[in-house]
């Protein structure tokens, strides 16, 4: 059964809010992707993921099997508004909702990267 929310592949983008709320959404469409999710102003960590990584409830962390290629983290971003605008990670964002200080979407990309080699993200 074709799922309309993957490609054909599998893969699609995958918006997960940080902090308490959690909310999450995957699409193959960006726009509707993160619409879902921007009822209100908030942060989101956004992947290219396979369809068989979940979101942790416990913590919103990613469940994944290196079965699979690895989820492929995008960034954070700030979002605003229904129609919304997104604002790339940078120091002052990064210092308001991260335990370590970001100078960019780069920074935390290469970061989250390294941790993934290291598996000290994610589990499966």
């Amino acid at each position: 059964m074709k799922k309309n929310y993957t490609l054909n592949n599998g893969y699609a983008f995958l918006a997960v809010e940080m902090g308490l709320q959690g909310d999450w959404s995957r699409d193959v469409d960006l726009q509707k992707c993160i619409s879902r999710i921007s009822k209100r102003p908030t942060f989101i960590t956004l992947y290219y993921a396979h369809d068989t990584t979940s979101v942790s409830a416990y913590d919103g962390g990613l469940v994944f099997s290196f079965e699979h290629n690895a989820p492929i983290c995008m960034g954070i971003y700030e979002v605003k508004g229904k129609t919304f605008t997104l604002k790339g990670l940078d120091l002052k964002m990064s210092k308001k909702i991260l335990d370590e200080p970001y100078e960019n979407n780069k920074e935390f990309i290469d970061k989250y990267n390294e941790d993934l080699l290291t598996q000290n993200v994610g589990r499966g």
